[in-house]
């Protein structure tokens, strides 16, 4: 079973950096420590784990049996849609914030003159932008979630580092260049798996390289029946370029 996450796309991303320069905002990361064992809500479904022989003192278990589990573990397929539902209910109740009906996982808040913040979600991840007054108001998430110190203008989200200057009218940059210099081209004689991970790196550049969106969504359409050398020729220019 593969779940639909809600999570933030890559046009809102672009989105939340570019409104957030127009409107002289500060951009900042929240990054959420172990994520999924925060969700709030016990699993809807029952689900028991049948532990390693060595681990099974640790429950004091006999050899036949198991444990009943209670809350979303990371493996469990459906753990990001309990995470997803315990920190929008947080953005919408603590912080006031409303999801946009054209991406659920890109929210804002209106003051009394206008937007005063905006908040994007990727599982873990949180990319903000906003006033002084919005930057106070969403500590509550650091207070709410165990999570990692605040990174100010300068952080990595969704694939692409985002910088902007502190300096009015706060010029931004977002870009991939670290990430790119770590992709690698394909041999020839690729293996299909191989070739599928390699595809999926390169589906991320898509953030900062839209040009590139042909080539990643005519890789993703090749399956183990049709993969031939060409489809690794044209993952390589992809890369090359």
């Amino acid at each position: 079973m593969v779940p639909n996450l809600a999570t933030l796309r890559q046009r809102s991303t672009r989105w939340l950096v570019s409104t957030s320069v127009v409107l002289r905002f500060r951009l900042f990361s929240h990054d959420i420590n172990q994520a999924y064992l925060q969700s709030r809500d016990k699993l809807a479904r029952t689900l028991y784990l049948y532990p390693r022989h060595e681990d099974r003192h640790l429950f004091d278990l006999t050899d036949d049996g198991v444990l009943l589990l209670v809350r979303p573990l990371y493996g469990v397929c459906d753990a990001g849609d309990y995470f997803f539902v315990t920190l929008q209910r947080h953005v919408r109740d603590d912080i006031l914030m409303t999801p946009l009906s054209s991406d659920p996982a890109l929210y804002m808040r209106k003051g009394v003159n206008g937007l005063v913040g905006l908040m994007g979600t990727f599982d873990d991840d949180c990319l903000l932008g906003g006033t002084d007054e919005f930057q106070t108001a969403t500590k509550t998430t650091l207070r709410v979630f165990e999570a990692k110190p605040r990174q100010m203008d300068e952080m990595e989200c969704v694939g692409p580092q985002v910088k902007i200057s502190q300096r009015l009218p706060r010029p931004c940059t977002l870009d991939q260049t670290a990430y790119v210099a770590l992709l690698t081209l394909l041999p020839t004689d690729a293996s299909y798996e191989r070739f599928t991970s390699v595809r999926t790196a390169v589906a991320w550049v898509g953030h900062t390289r839209p040009d590139l969106g042909c080539a990643i969504n005519k890789a993703a359409q090749v399956s183990t029946a049709t993969y031939d050398p060409r489809h690794v020729h044209a993952v390589n220019k992809a890369i090359k370029v």
